[in-house]
């Protein structure tokens, strides 16, 4: 508990974010011909949310773009879980609701999590998270300790959740430590020089997609196999396959491609 520093990318945010807030959010929906014991539900959302503390965090405003972080030991609670029947249009109905507890987020209250379960002919259940707290890998990790959670209370036995995940504050010291590194100064100066003579893409009016498909053996091929024998990650031929798709449609071999990362990398 207590003040921390932020992460690099949440230090971006705070800097390039010009929309509200308050409204960068991630979610999830699930059905199910189950009913949700409420009791079980709701002590494994508070399992989860003591076991995380990014979910008990408060961020403050000094001034302009400048953001500070502060880990609370019970977190706000307040209007954490919600419970609703519908009325009319399910469809519209979910809708509504959805863009209610989207409305409730606030990182200067330390509200970064809505949950809510909607009962009707299906059970529909689902969260809202600010992306200040969640991307694409904690959403499996959350999900993966919810289900196992909630599982084994119904069942009586244990809640068995493995090693806590390293403290959120120890996590954003690894992160600044690699981006000083020297090992990522020197690429970050490599890549700084390459872009100084990229010419930007303009597609003008015509713009269209297309989609294609794979099957399942060259899925696994490219995502666990691939590497072993060309060298070649996923995502370094994805993004040769769209270099080489520019090259041909507008006659243009350099481009500059902003990527995100999701952090986990075998430095740290």
């Amino acid at each position: 508990e207590g003040e921390t520093e932020l992460s690099p990318i949440q230090k971006w945010f705070f800097d390039v974010w010009n929309g509200e807030i308050n409204y960068f959010n991630q979610g999830i929906l699930f059905e199910t011909d189950k009913e949700i014991q409420k009791d079980i539900f709701e002590r494994t959302i508070e399992i989860l949310y003591e076991r995380h503390e990014i979910f008990r965090t408060i961020y403050k405003k000094k001034s302009e773009n400048v953001w500070t972080a502060e880990v609370k030991e019970n977190g706000n609670k307040e209007k954490l879980i919600h419970y609703f029947k519908p009325e009319g249009d399910t469809q519209k109905f979910i809708e509504e609701k959805v863009n209610e507890l989207y409305r409730n987020i606030n990182i200067e209250k330390g509200i970064l999590c809505q949950v809510f379960v909607i009962e009707g002919e299906r059970t529909i259940a689902g969260a809202i998270v600010h992306h200040l707290a969640v991307d694409g890998v904690s959403w499996r990790i959350l999900l993966d300790e919810g289900y196992s959670t909630y599982k084994s209370l119904r069942e009586g036995k244990d809640v068995k959740l493995g090693p806590k995940t390293a403290p959120y504050q120890r996590w954003v010291d690894k992160i600044t430590e690699y981006k000083d590194s020297e090992k990522y100064l020197n690429e970050k100066e490599y890549w700084e020089k390459m872009e100084g003579d990229v010419i930007p893409l303009k597609t003008g009016k015509n713009k269209y997609s297309y989609e294609i498909g794979i099957d399942e053996k060259t899925s696994q091929y490219l995502i666990n196999e691939m590497y072993k024998d060309c060298k070649v990650s996923t995502q370094e031929l994805l993004i040769s396959a769209l270099m080489k798709t520019i090259a041909e449609e507008y006659g243009i071999e350099r481009i500059k491609v902003m990527m995100e990362s999701h952090g986990r990398e075998e430095e740290l």
